[in-house]
């Protein structure tokens, strides 16, 4: 017997070395697939509590567990935030899950699990306009981390890189476990579960989000300058998902800069690179070059281009996730420029310590996010290539060239 295994796993190392152009072709049309529905709405749109349902049942069965009664929410804090009011609460609600779970069909029990929901909700936003609602939302930092790989949003990924080994690769499963293999996920993709919080008695899933928009150009990172990156629905908790170039930005932050109410003043007193990044990139893209100028009070008084030559473009292998050399190359040109106010501020210094100075920035372009970046420079400073040797660690002197690693 362990001959046959030694000698199965040797066949499946020889073949997974035979990889083909033509079967590594077919790996965007597994990726398309698996992701299609998610970004056309066709998940968020077909969910409902009775398919919800037949995937947890199917799941805790297949574990030996007893099942549960299955509640739903819009988004996936409100899912948190279900959790842990019932958990506060479980002797009164316990009850009426228990006459749930007597309920002889998967129907009947989704149907009366919808009653019981919406009472929860309910009750929800009663104590959540309460004075005893920060004591809610203080609890709500306890959270409950559940991994369940074929009931979450990378259940689909999942099932597209094994059934491109098992198919592509001719990689059988035993009849059994193939069974089980297509019908598991396929009651998740039914269902169009995002995530779920397991517990004994109950379950709790969220919805997919409404829309998703992520920069294409950029590693497909979360990125929208017109509103939330992620939008979800809500029945009595909002889920604010704000990403410029990838990085999460506070709701006040990004609607302040949208409506212009957000301040020159407040924009002095951001202390984060990419928090002031992200206000840049708002400004500059729903408000154009001038706008921002307009926002910082400031002109520009010099810039320089800087050729870095031809570089190699570098690629991944889908497989194996490895970087190697394309043969392709990219030239990359990067422009600096340095920034100043029109006028001196009382409260503004220069490096000197001198009060009533001007303020002075030298911008940059992130070349691997695309996020604009104005870093804080002495005033006096002249040239953008001299804010350029600035903004280098300080133990670096001025009479040090700028060397350039990488431009990406």
């Amino acid at each position: 017997m362990s001959d046959l295994k030694e000698k199965e796993t040797q066949n499946k190392k020889e073949i997974i070395k035979e990889m083909t152009p033509e079967i590594e072709a077919k790996i965007p049309i597994y990726k398309e697939n698996a992701t299609r529905d998610i970004y056309n709405r066709n998940t968020y749109r077909k969910f409902n509590l009775l398919d919800a349902t037949k995937a947890v049942e199917w799941n805790y069965a297949k574990s030996n567990f007893a099942i549960p009664v299955v509640l739903s929410t819009e988004n996936a804090l409100e899912m948190q935030l279900m959790r842990n009011f019932m958990a506060l609460n479980y002797k009164y609600y316990q009850p009426t899950v228990k006459k749930i779970l007597k309920l002889k069909t998967t129907k009947e029990r989704a149907t009366a699990a919808k009653e019981l929901q919406t009472t929860v909700e309910n009750d929800i936003k009663k104590y959540m306009s309460s004075r005893n609602s920060d004591i809610f939302r203080d609890y709500l930092k306890e959270k409950s981390d559940s991994y369940v790989f074929t009931m979450n949003i990378y259940s689909p990924a999942l099932y597209a890189w094994w059934s491109f080994i098992r198919d592509e690769f001719n990689v059988p499963l035993e009849e059994e476990l193939n069974k089980d293999f297509e019908e598991g996920f396929a009651l998740q993709r039914e269902a169009g579960i995002y995530a779920v919080i397991t517990g004994e008695e109950v379950a709790i899933v969220s919805r997919h989000p409404k829309s998703i928009y992520q920069d294409e150009s950029n590693n497909w990172v979360m990125h929208n300058t017109k509103g939330q990156a992620v939008e979800w629905n809500y029945t009595f908790q909002p889920y604010d998902c704000y990403y410029i170039n990838g990085r999460v930005v506070e709701k006040e932050l990004f609607e302040g800069v949208l409506n212009k109410t957000f301040t020159f003043d407040q924009f002095n007193e951001l202390d984060n690179e990419d928090q002031r990044a992200a206000v840049m990139t708002l400004i500059r893209e729903n408000h154009g070059e001038q706008g921002m100028l307009e926002f910082l009070k400031a002109e520009k008084v010099d810039s320089w281009t800087v050729d870095h030559g031809d570089h190699d473009i570098l690629q991944v292998d889908e497989i194996t996730g490895e970087y190697s050399i394309s043969g392709e190359k990219r030239r990359h040109v990067e422009i600096l420029e340095l920034y100043k106010t029109k006028d001196k501020h009382d409260w503004a210094m220069d490096s000197k310590g001198n009060l009533g100075a001007q303020l002075a920035w030298l911008h940059e372009i992130c070349p691997s996010t695309g996020s604009h970046y104005f870093i804080n420079v002495p005033p006096e400073i002249k040239t953008a290539e001299a804010a350029a040797k600035y903004a280098r660690p300080s133990r670096v002197p001025d009479s040090v060239p700028l060397l350039w690693n990488s431009a990406n």
